[in-house]
């Protein structure tokens, strides 16, 4: 998810896309239309505005935030049919996902709201994993 939405800005703004995942604010501007779908239950990102981007070469690491899809078509019926198992896998996707976000969060108001969600997703794999 969060790829697509960094393709579909830097369409647009390829000469400086770097910058946004840096801090450099990306609302209200240009992008190409985007529809997300995505293939398993996790985070949410289809419907955040944030997207997190890494280069290992250069050890940059950050949040482009205010890139949000057009559209996200969602089908419940598939992600109410997975087995606990999955459904436990895409727990701990949201985990990573969430933490990875928190790690150069410096508002102790919304790192501490993190820090509750992902022990809340926590205990819902744990839950699944172990019950029958």
């Amino acid at each position: 998810m969060d790829c697509a939405k960094l393709i579909a800005f830097s369409a647009r703004h390829a000469a400086d896309w770097w910058e946004h995942i840096e801090g450099k604010d990306p609302y209200g501007l240009e992008r190409l239309s985007l529809i997300l779908l995505p293939t398993y239950p996790s985070s949410g990102s289809k419907y955040g505005l944030g997207a997190v981007a890494a280069d290992p070469q250069s050890g940059v690491f950050g949040t482009a935030f205010g890139i949000a899809a057009d559209h996200a078509i969602l089908v419940p019926g598939y992600s109410l049919s997975l087995g606990k198992e999955l459904t436990a896998y895409t727990g701990l996707v949201t985990l990573v996902q969430l933490s990875a976000s928190m790690l150069k969060d410096q508002n102790p108001i919304s790192c501490d709201a993190g820090i509750s969600v992902i022990r809340n997703v926590l205990k819902a794999a744990r839950w699944l994993m172990e019950s029958g």
